[in-house]
């Protein structure tokens, strides 16, 4: 195992193993905008530091939705995969991380224009994207 392993450097191998096996571009940006958002919330810590406790603490700063939270935490699983396989760190702390649940309404039974989609649709939205 490395002495030291900064999370910058283990972000930037990350990207750089992305770019190497032909990742779409999209999918990088979106890994880059996780490695700053981390390492603005977290500082340029050294990796055998973060604990499943930092990284609940970075997602419960998040503002985004259920799926947006969900596809993030993957990404942030897969960064910590990728520093295990490379002995950087010993197991993956965003393994841990619960994603949300997500409800999806079937489209088959409830159509577009079901009126009971749109009214469940308006209960469970979160109550700052309700109109007022």
């Amino acid at each position: 195992m490395k002495a030291v392993v900064l999370l910058s450097f283990a972000y930037g191998r990350f990207i750089a193993h992305h770019e190497a096996k032909g990742t779409s571009k999209d999918m990088i940006r979106k890994h880059r905008k996780l490695g700053d958002e981390m390492e603005a919330f977290l500082g340029d810590v050294i990796l055998r530091g973060i604990t499943v406790d930092d990284l609940s603490n970075f997602r419960e700063s998040w503002t985004v939705g259920a799926t947006t939270s969900k596809n993030t935490i993957e990404r942030m699983r897969s960064l910590f995969k990728f520093c295990v396989e490379r002995d950087w760190i010993v197991k993956n702390p965003a393994k841990l991380i619960v994603p949300p649940k997500i409800l999806e309404i079937d489209r088959k039974s409830c159509p577009l224009e079901c009126p009971r989609k749109h009214f469940l649709l308006a209960v469970l939205k979160p109550a700052q994207e309700r109109p007022c």
